[in-house]
């Protein structure tokens, strides 16, 4: 069994570019919040001993932080790794196996970060649970790159993958819900159709406009013209 040590709050380090989800969720934290204040205690945190980077429990370092402050210190497994790409493959395989399923992006950016640390497919397939074909395949229809860098493409923008991005793909791609195209498109289609547009909403009204125009504007397509 590994050791556990008491760790300070306050040393622990945040490294975005080893964490394998996109984002932190706040109402996950907030339910282990919840949690803690009942006495529940989760598992240990694991933590790179050189720079103090959590490498597992980013939800549970910041509920920890919310509930005992900076001062607080709180069970963790403090490790050493040989490299980037083991340290990687462990934060990917803690978070494939325990707390909340990695999402379709989070895998895919969990491909894309192993792949920048020089893993292959094969070599990913353990850690993420998936087949080396899938993980292919995924790699393939979902990344594309901005400024040189890999770039996780939502649902809705995945006809860009294997593309460099321009500065508005990439600004789409942000912005974009995680649904196809064809989903938001029936959404309005469906709701004119049926009448049931909230016509005192000023703001939706203003976005139906921004709609006719760009539509008049001969935004069509090549399928289309």
């Amino acid at each position: 069994m590994e050791r556990v040590s008491n760790v300070r709050l306050a040393t622990l380090v945040f490294d975005f570019n080893i964490y394998p989800r996109h984002k932190v969720d706040q109402y996950h934290v907030k339910e282990m919040c919840d949690s803690l204040l009942v006495g529940n205690m989760p598992p240990p945190i694991i933590v790179e001993r050189k720079t103090k980077r959590v490498v597992d429990g980013f939800h549970r370092t910041e509920a920890y932080r919310k509930v005992f402050g900076l001062d607080g210190k709180i069970p963790a497994i403090v490790k050493e790794w040989p490299d980037e790409a083991s340290m990687m493959l462990e934060a990917v395989a803690s978070n494939s196996t325990h707390g909340r399923a990695l999402t379709p992006q989070d895998r895919v950016r969990c491909i894309a970060l192993l792949e920048q640390r020089g893993l292959q497919p094969d070599q990913m397939a353990t850690a993420l649970c998936m087949t080396p074909q899938k993980i292919t395949e995924m790699k393939a229809t979902r990344i594309a790159q901005y400024n040189m860098e890999p770039v996780v493409l939502k649902r809705s923008a995945a006809h860009l993958a294997g593309q460099e991005l321009s500065s508005d793909e990439m600004e789409y791609n942000t912005k974009a819900g995680g649904l196809n195209q064809t989903f938001y498109v029936n959404q309005v289609i469906a709701m004119l159709d049926k009448d049931t547009v909230n016509w005192e909403n000023n703001v939706l009204v203003g976005a139906l406009r921004k709609l006719h125009e760009v539509l008049e504007q001969n935004w069509w397509g090549p399928t289309l013209c």
